[in-house]
């Protein structure tokens, strides 16, 4: 179920043989993730309630008891006094990507393990199984390693940022209010501030983040 939402191998017990059959492999690999993770999706909304998800997305709900309809759970013959059953939707892939990811929607909803589903990760944006409670928003310890230095670096910048364009205005003020104006202001601001070049400066006035002086 995860490498299906991923966009990696499409499980069947009986794969594809013919080179027809890769070709569709082929084909459904790169359709079916988006689909499928739309059910997961309106599933997850209806907090994971499929009498309710049944009510608010009848449609959808109709394309997947359609292909349940073609392949339903038959009766097992055991070695036991009891009987068993068998998902027949897992033998074949389906002919079209919305028979597709119907047919690992029914095989993520038979799965009496599926609230261990978690995703997709808030950096690489792939779904993933959830080993701990805690576990909710990264797939992998690297990847909230790698979320939180993204996050640090990002807010250092922003503050790097305003602090310039703070002193850039207080340079500029200055050169408003002063008697001789023998250059531009950016130049004066440059000259004042050496790490603010005339080019931030420029950005920044066409951003509206910075207001060029008037004489």
């Amino acid at each position: 179920m995860v490498w299906a939402l991923n966009g990696e191998v499409l499980f069947s017990i009986q794969g594809p043989s013919y080179e027809k059959e890769w070709n569709l492999d082929q084909k459904l690999r790169r359709e079916t993730p988006s689909r499928l993770r739309y059910f997961v999706e309106i599933w997850k909304r209806s907090g994971r309630n499929l009498k309710r998800m049944w009510r608010d997305y009848y449609c959808e709900c109709l394309r997947i008891n359609e292909c349940y309809n073609k392949q339903p759970i038959q009766l097992a013959w055991t070695d036991s006094n009891r009987a068993g059953i068998t998902h027949t939707f897992l033998d074949h892939q389906g002919g079209t990507r919305d028979e597709e990811a119907a047919r690992f929607f029914l095989t993520l909803i038979w799965n009496s393990q599926n609230q261990k589903l978690a995703g997709p990760c808030a950096r690489c944006d792939k779904y993933f199984i959830r080993r701990t409670a805690r576990n909710t928003t990264y797939c992998t310890r690297s990847c909230g390693l790698r979320a939180t230095a993204i996050a640090a670096t990002l807010k250092k910048r922003a503050e790097e940022h305003a602090d310039k364009l703070r002193r850039a205005r207080t340079a500029a003020e200055n050169w408003r209010l002063g008697r001789k104006k023998l250059f531009g202001w950016k130049q004066y601001v440059s000259e004042q501030e050496p790490d603010i070049t005339r080019t931030f400066l420029t950005r920044a006035v066409n951003k509206g983040e910075l207001k060029a002086p008037v004489r």
